[in-house]
């Protein structure tokens, strides 16, 4: 909570800061019902234990969430999905991957004084979009190459695999389909002609009279 407060100078005018130490659920939700339209809040994480009863950090965020329309920011990738609108996410895996890759270079011989150090300001934006739906922020105004988790998938949204089968499956039923039109189709033509000829046929022998009929020379 200090560092954020050490920053308070630079949104002077804009932003009044206002430090809330959780003591209890039933005064959080009194508080919840206090705070104004224009208000947001800033939720850092933290493990602790009311009246007795012990409760994380998601909880005491979804419990915030449900208590209030007001948006809640936060910069800890884990909280997505239990409320928070999003921001600048500080991610615990990626955190241990560079730990471990400093631990390495340092069992290999690297002095720990000489590692950069990381201050993460390159950390993604990443936003929940249910929240961002529920609060009316456009998709368009979110920073550029923001990470949304949670967006719903589309139902025409095929995996590779199953895509290029059923194209292929199309394809061949339409050339095998092709392949049996074109053969009925010269079934039927064959048809015709033979009908045409028995119908010459049939009609050269009417024309023709009887044997007996003719008269002899």
């Amino acid at each position: 909570m200090n560092q954020v407060l050490s920053v308070k100078d630079r949104f002077a005018g804009r932003l009044e800061f206002v430090p809330y130490k959780l003591s209890s659920l039933n005064e959080l939700g009194a508080l919840m019902d206090e705070v104004s339209d224009n208000t947001i809040f800033y939720f850092i994480p933290f493990y602790t234990q009311l009246e007795g009863q012990f409760y994380s950090a998601t909880e005491v965020l979804e419990f915030v969430h449900h208590s209030t329309s007001a948006p809640i920011y936060t910069n800890w990738e884990f909280l997505l999905g239990h409320g928070a609108v999003g921001g600048k996410m500080l991610s615990g895996r990626v955190h241990g991957r560079l730990a471990a890759d400093y631990a390495l270079k340092i069992i290999a011989g690297a002095k720990a004084d000489q590692l950069p150090l990381n201050d993460f300001t390159d950390a993604p934006f990443e936003f929940d979009y249910t929240v961002l739906v529920e609060q009316g922020i456009r998709l368009e105004n979110l920073p550029e190459g923001s990470i949304i988790v949670n967006r719903p998938k589309a139902f025409y949204r095929l995996n590779k695999q199953l895509f290029w089968t059923f194209i292929v499956s199309i394809a061949t039923l339409l050339m095998f389909s092709g392949l049996l039109i074109r053969n009925i189709m010269q079934r039927r033509a064959v048809e015709r002609r033979m009908q045409n000829q028995l119908s010459f046929q049939e009609l050269l022998l009417d024309t023709i009279p009887p044997a007996d009929l003719l008269e002899r020379p």
